[in-house]
């Protein structure tokens, strides 16, 4: 064991102890301390950015990745480190907690290649490590890095196909592998001016839907949504300013656009993010599962994205200037154990080179009703997901169908969100219409927080 890894074992050993109030203001926690109570505020959580839908728990105790909530609640359990002072409210300076899912893989493509026909085993499975800390007043950090075993999908070769065998190739054909990889979720500093501001500045997902503002452990599917992907995925580099209201939600920002550093782009310029949420019922949290029964919740949003930018070429020199534009407006409902949300999603994209504008559409809705079982102790979950995309509206249009269903499994170990394991089974299905390819298949994934 290495000396860092003994030192943090020993703080967590010597100062457990309750978490503080900043905690619950920042982190996604999985405990009742975390401010939210599983039976009340059973939404979607706000908080995580958290790699790829949505409901209640999220914002409920969560494993610790620092929080979009529209309460700004959430923090985690496990090793805390805290300083008390006669004169001075108790900080964190420390916490460590997380999420595991195991995931397995089923996929059958009628038109692929027979070596591609049929895939199958393990495959996505993905670790999450929540860092989170206080270590001065109305400063805060949330590191949440996630680690999989197939994270990165690389070209690994190039073949040529001769269907015939007249020596003269008809296509060419790419050899995808999956290598393992480590991706950073989040790595921000907070400051918080007052109780319902935060400044942000790092790495994070920026907020431009509701499942870019739900955590990787708080997703009604595995992944988060086809069109959802299409028009923003990943992280980037920025900082962001977010006003909270249990009534409403604003956030601002300025980001790289490109989800790197700048400096060495050959893409420059700067992405202006808005957004804006409101709940008129009460607070409801970022998230897209609902193991609980709760309150009426209504949710209405809206999101921005511009992105000017020049683009240069290979050379150095000066290439085009172009002018990137996506909008979003989302609805979601929660009443008992019926959770519904959808989202419609828009992109068009122009240059100084061309007249033609290159145009995108998409949406997605999705749905679960939660069923208790055996006095809560168990509970069970239909789903159901469609979404569609349209891409180059303006000159070639591609149409894509998804759809996903199934149901997810809760055991309830106890009234904190981390004490609850998650089984997902689902299918899969996509239809490229303009293309005439279809895809089926089944995942089953289980999440076990800690």
């Amino acid at each position: 064991m290495s000396k860092l890894a003994t030192a943090l074992l020993a703080i967590a050993l010597v100062t457990n102890s309750a978490p503080s109030a900043w905690a619950q203001d920042e982190e996604p926690t999985f405990g009742p301390d975390s401010g939210s109570d599983p039976q009340a505020d059973d939404g979607d959580d706000d908080d995580d950015d958290d790699v790829d839908d949505e409901g209640a728990a999220a914002d409920q105790p969560e494993p610790k990745d620092d929080g979009d909530s529209s309460s700004g609640t959430e923090t985690g359990p496990a090793a805390d480190a805290t300083i008390t002072d006669a004169t001075e409210p108790s900080r964190e300076l420390f916490r460590i907690n997380g999420y595991i899912q195991p995931q397995f893989d089923f996929r059958y493509r009628p038109s692929a290649f027979p070596r591609d026909r049929t895939n199958y085993g393990a495959s996505a499975t993905r670790t999450g490590l929540i860092m989170t800390g206080e270590p001065l007043a109305k400063w805060s950090y949330t590191f949440h890095v996630v680690m999989s075993a197939g994270l990165l999908n690389n070209v690994g070769s190039i073949e040529v196909i001769d269907r015939d065998g007249d020596g003269t190739p008809e296509d060419v054909a790419e050899r995808r592998q999956s290598n393992p990889g480590i991706f950073i979720e989040r790595a921000v500093v907070d400051y918080r001016p007052m109780d319902s501001m935060r400044v942000r500045l790092g790495q994070m997902r920026i907020p431009f839907t509701i499942q870019n503002q739900s955590p990787n452990f708080s997703l009604l599917f595995p992944g988060r949504s086809g069109p959802n992907q299409f028009f923003l995925s990943g992280t980037d580099l920025g900082g962001l300013v977010t006003y909270s209201h249990p009534l409403f939600q604003a956030s601002a920002g300025v980001f790289n656009g490109t989800g790197a550093d700048n400096t060495t782009a050959s893409v420059r310029g700067l992405l202006y993010a808005l957004r804006f949420d409101v709940n008129p019922l009460g607070d409801f949290p970022f998230s897209g599962v609902v193991n609980r029964s709760g309150p009426l919740r209504v949710g209405l949003g809206a999101g921005l994205l511009y992105f000017p930018s020049e683009q240069f070429e290979a050379s150095g020199f000066e290439g085009i200037n172009v002018r990137d534009l996506r909008a979003s407006l989302s609805a979601r409902v929660k009443v008992g154990g019926l959770y519904a949300q959808a989202e419609l999603l828009r992109r068009q994209r122009t240059d100084n080179l061309s007249s033609r504008p290159v145009i995108a559409t998409g949406g997605y809705a999705q749905g679960s009703y939660y069923i208790a079982l055996k006095t809560d102790v168990f509970g069970l979950s239909p789903i159901a997901r469609a979404g569609m995309t349209v891409e180059d509206q303006s000159f070639e249009p591609r149409t894509s169908i998804l759809t996903e269903a199934g149901a997810a499994f809760y055991w309830h170990r106890g009234s904190a969100a981390n004490d609850t394991i998650k089984l997902i089974v689902q299918y899969f299905g996509e239809q490229r219409i303009t293309e005439g390819e279809d895809a089926y298949g089944l995942t089953t994934q289980l999440q076990l927080q800690f």
